[in-house]
């Protein structure tokens, strides 16, 4: 059942998979962008034959999938890996989620497009935010480098609990480059153990935006066997 009342509000309640399914007479299967998205790097991508993953997506939306000992985490209502909705700014700006403070708030690319838009008199576009920090623009730059150390700070927490070996970054502000990894590296090593984040490696997604179309497609042929078991049943 659809929970996104901040989002979709006119999707809540939907069970999509039955939905579609009615509609279709094909058997649906549903998963959440991150979630797709790490099962799509893990596949295909930057995160192959790696058992301990984060995938953390740095979109409108901010989300994280996780792989711990090669298992999906999905907790028990299917809701792991909300990070956007971690705080890390005491007293900040009210979260569509209700909460003050959250990572989305201060991390989207939209938000920080937002951020520069009076000091370069005009609203831009997350691509020429990035051409922009591509180009040297200062103010993009710490703008992203601020992200990029509040990212580090929530991941942080996710490290220190879950000991991965990768965290690999997808979504449109991963295009940012070092000017989001530094900051991030730096603050994750302040704030994890420092065996936790030794030898943690911070890359970025190698599908880009197929990653999650990729992953959806990953979900579906894992089935396969089993499908195909019954009809031959």
């Amino acid at each position: 059942m659809l929970r996104a009342e901040a989002i979709m509000p006119g999707w809540v309640g939907l069970r999509i998979n039955d939905e579609l399914g009615r509609r279709t007479g094909l058997t649906a299967y549903s998963t959440n962008d991150a979630n797709a998205g790490i099962l799509g790097e893990r596949r295909y991508g930057a995160a192959q034959d790696c058992a301990d993953v984060i995938y953390i997506r740095l979109s409108s939306g901010i989300g994280a999938g996780v792989i711990s000992d090669g298992r999906m985490l999905l907790g028990s209502a299917g809701l792991a890996g909300e990070i956007g909705h971690v705080p890390v700014v005491e007293a900040g700006a009210i979260c569509r989620c209700g909460n003050r403070g959250c990572l989305e708030t201060v991390a989207s690319p939209t938000t920080i497009t937002e951020l520069l838009a009076p000091s370069l008199g005009q609203t831009i576009t997350v691509d020429e935010l990035l051409d922009l920090v591509h180009q040297g623009h200062r103010g993009a730059i710490r703008a992203v480098w601020d992200a990029g150390d509040a990212v580090g700070r929530a991941l942080a927490v996710a490290v220190t609990l879950l000991n991965p070996q990768l965290v690999v970054v997808g979504g449109e502000l991963a295009a940012a480059g070092e000017a989001l990894f530094t900051p991030m590296r730096r603050a994750i090593e302040r704030a994890a153990m420092s065996p936790h984040a030794a030898n943690l490696q911070i890359v970025a997604g190698a599908l880009g935006d197929s990653a999650c179309v990729r992953g959806a497609a990953a979900l579906v042929l894992a089935q396969a066997p089993e499908m195909l078991a019954a009809l031959s049943g």
